[in-house]
């Protein structure tokens, strides 16, 4: 008999241990999520603007296509104003004494590149796509070198 109790108790520990344990790794696990989203949701951002940066690529130098770069440089421009209010990851890795002036500069640069999105927008609006054209060059160049001050460089792999 004490066998069996026994058992039953080694049983019901061995229960509560693993129920203990999924428990803390939901919770762990519930934790991480909560944290990533918090840190990527400027990078879920920049990503989705990438995708239409790409496709505004392919539609900029041709005229028939203004419709299509001219919705894709709203959603560009709208996301644009949203990251401008949100923290890049890299701030974490700045002193302390630097970072009031590190996120003005991020929110300056974001500032100046949704103009030179504005300034794409009216070239395409005045049928001028050599312009547009060039503009996106500009901002692409541009984009590099925000990228190398702002993004961690697993950011920028992705």
């Amino acid at each position: 008999m004490n066998v069996n109790k026994l058992l039953i108790v080694v049983i019901g520990c061995v229960a509560l241990l693993a129920a203990t344990s999924a428990s803390i790794r939901q919770a762990s696990a519930d934790e991480a999520k909560k944290t990533e989203v918090k840190k990527s949701e400027l990078r879920n951002q920049m990503e989705d603007m990438d995708e239409d940066f790409k496709k505004l690529k392919r539609t900029v130098r041709k005229a028939e296509l203004n419709e299509q770069s001219l919705k894709l440089l709203t959603a560009i421009q709208q996301r644009m104003v949203a990251c401008k209010e949100m923290t890049p990851e890299r701030l974490a890795k700045v002193p302390e004494a630097d970072r009031a002036k590190f996120l003005k500069d991020y929110r300056r640069e974001m500032a100046g590149v949704i103009i030179e999105f504005c300034l794409v927008e009216q070239a395409i609006l005045d049928g001028d796509n050599a312009k547009a054209t060039d503009l996106y060059k500009a901002i692409v160049e541009r984009e590099d070198k925000a990228h190398d001050v702002f993004m961690e460089k697993e950011e920028k792999k992705k």
